[in-house]
């Protein structure tokens, strides 16, 4: 909606002009309506008007002098002048400042409305371009992010890279000389709720440190990000810059850390790998750094870490472990028995840290548990399998100590078992309940066991099983206990006889409705209904 201010030293002409004005038609704002130049120019200063209709002549400030001072500020204001025509002149020269256009007394409605709508037709369009090129600008910024994550995971150690035809299908310009690589990992605490926005909010921000870090000092630079938990780059420069490099690389990690400071529940590691001097090598490098990210849940997230900090004499892999206590923790997922898959996940970490495994290899390990579990879990799930490994996986990276690692998975498996051995419950519950609830209304009924147990989707045997679980008694037990406390409420409450008693809780025969009632009451039904009359 654009603002219109309207400055004439006539009143009654500025409140005219207001009034022929189609203010809905055109979608325009009232921004104030003032009577003299100088006033006019504090009033654009304060609400920024889009468009100022004033008069050519005011006192303090004329209207052209009002028109020339706010242009020559570079302010964005549609000019629309109101001259007599004797003064038709002064609108002459207003034409030549950019005036959008003028109006001659006495004002004619139609004109001016056709003015105001030619100027918010102008702006519209704008608009339009304005969103259609920061669209455009947008759409190349992430393609080109794009083609950097495809160029990181193009990086292997199989075949030859040739530097010329990655340049080219990637949009990069890299030389000869050293290249480095560097990953950001973001960790968040699992224990608060995940803001997505303000994660995704300081990785971009990380990413752009990295880039003004290296500006003017580095060939060229490829950036990636994972989603919600690193930014990763890959730098190239010459051998001249390398002292350089060294120094914006910490400068680099201190600015990160000044601007993740303003956040709480979040920790910044800094991995790096060694320089690489062949092109064909760049994927040792990615390597590296990955691992030296990795290496804060040995040591401490927080902080650089480079080569120096990684094992070099581990032979242990977090397959090794997994596989030599997969059957018992299958196991004990199968039968739902929780303190021994705790024992287990235990079990698992503390192997790798007697083993002294590699730092990489415990995210492994934790990958390789909730596979585990997830594979051997018999219960039936709401979510699917592979979304549940990415949703732990994703938990289980931002975790920056073993203790913290081994917390988290214990949580989320032992947690999950619950719930799905709960749910399993409710699904063989339910169809109890409903048999329970269906007797209670059909009493009178002729009930058995065979229509309940189809009812609920079960063989007879296994729902009697199930239905002697749930209430504590046998599926004949049950209904004779609802049938029997319905006859009390008659004998107690009516004078039907013996034998409409009978038949109106389910029995045809009265004789053998009073054996089941001495049974089950202790006394003949004539004898309970003495005790209340």
């Amino acid at each position: 909606m654009l603002k219109v201010l309207i400055a004439d030293d006539e009143y009654k002409v500025g409140f005219l002009v207001k009034k022929l004005i189609e203010w809905d038609k055109l979608n325009l704002e009232f921004a104030g309506l003032v009577q003299d130049g100088m006033t006019a120019y504090e009033k654009i200063c304060e609400c920024t008007p889009d468009i100022v209709i004033t008069d050519i002549r005011m006192p303090v400030l004329s209207g052209l002098e009002l028109i020339k001072k706010v242009i020559d500020e570079g302010r964005s204001v549609h000019f629309i002048v109101i001259s007599g025509y004797k003064y038709f002149e002064y609108a002459q020269q207003a034409i030549k400042y950019g005036v959008e256009d003028y109006l001659l007394k006495p004002i004619d409605e139609v004109e001016l409305n056709q003015i105001l709508k030619k100027i918010a037709d102008t702006e519209t369009n704008r608009e339009k371009e304005s969103r259609s090129v920061d669209t455009m600008v947008k759409k190349l910024h992430d393609s080109r992010y794009i083609l950097h994550r495809e160029f990181l995971n193009s990086i292997s150690g199989d075949g030859e890279m040739n530097l010329e035809e990655v340049n080219k299908n990637y949009g990069l310009n890299f030389g000869d000389g050293l290249f480095r690589v560097i990953c950001c990992k973001l960790d968040g605490d699992n224990r608060v709720e995940k803001n997505e926005q303000q994660i995704n909010l300081i990785l971009k921000k990380t990413g752009a440190l990295v880039e003004q870090a290296f500006q003017g000092c580095v060939r060229d630079i490829a950036i990636t990000y994972q989603k919600n938990s690193a930014v990763t780059a890959v730098i190239n420069y010459t051998a001249e810059c390398r002292g350089e490099v060294e120094q914006r690389i910490d400068r680099l990690f201190q600015s990160q850390m000044d601007y993740l400071s303003g956040f709480e529940h979040y920790e910044l590691t800094m991995g790096l790998s060694t320089e690489c001097g062949e092109f064909g090598r760049l994927h040792v490098a990615v390597e590296t750094a990955r691992e030296a990210v990795a290496c804060r849940i040995l040591g401490g997230a927080g902080r650089q870490i480079d080569e120096r900090f990684i094992e070099r004499d581990s032979t242990v892999c977090a397959e090794e472990i997994c596989g030599e206590l997969e059957e018992k923790l299958a196991g004990a997922v199968e039968t739902a028995r929780y303190d021994d898959v705790k024992y287990m996940i235990g079990l698992a970490f503390h192997e790798a840290r007697k083993r002294r495994a590699f730092a990489s290899e415990y995210y492994q390990l934790a990958g390789l548990l909730f596979k585990c579990y997830l594979d051997h879990n018999p219960f039936h799930r709401t979510v699917e399998n592979g979304e549940m490994r990415e949703r732990w996986s994703e938990g289980a990276g931002n975790c920056s100590s073993v203790s913290a690692l081994t917390e988290y998975v214990t949580e989320q498996i032992t947690a999950d078992l619950m719930e799905c051995v709960e749910a399993n419950r409710e699904k063989e519950r339910r169809p109890v309940l409903n048999a329970a609830e269906y007797i209670k209304k059909n009493y009178s009924q002729k009930i058995s066991l065979e229509e309940m147990a189809e009812q609920g989707g079960f063989n007879m045997n296994y729902f009697s099983e199930l239905f002697k679980k749930e209430t504590g008694k046998t599926f004949t037990a049950y209904v004779t206990e609802v049938r029997m406390e319905e006859a009390k409420k008659l004998l107690r409450d009516t004078d039907l006889p013996v034998y409409e008693v009978a038949e109106a809780v389910g029995y045809k025969d009265s004789k053998f409705f009073s054996q089941q009632f001495v049974k089950n009451v202790g006394i003949k039904p004539m004898e309970y209904r003495k005790l209340y009359y």
